[in-house]
């Protein structure tokens, strides 16, 4: 599982006008946001698990409203 933003693929300064960091801890993916009041500072969750020797991501949202959050998330 991935110990840094390194491991995928990308920087360590990760933002764009909706991601304001993208962290990793424990191997979990923490996607922080900026913009509107609704998402600012609030963050969703990707964790990692095998399933059938396959990696599945589960997210959550840790503080924001199910409606804000990705599709996906939403399931």
């Amino acid at each position: 599982f991935p110990q840094s933003t390194i491991d995928l693929g990308t920087t360590q300064d990760v933002h764009s006008k909706f991601v304001r960091n993208i962290g990793i801890e424990n191997g979990m993916i923490i996607m922080t946001f900026t913009g509107t009041s609704e998402i600012e500072g609030k963050s969703v969750v990707y964790k990692p698990s095998i399933s059938n020797n396959n990696v599945v991501w589960e997210c959550r949202g840790v503080d924001i409203q199910p409606k804000y959050l990705p599709s996906k998330c939403r399931e």
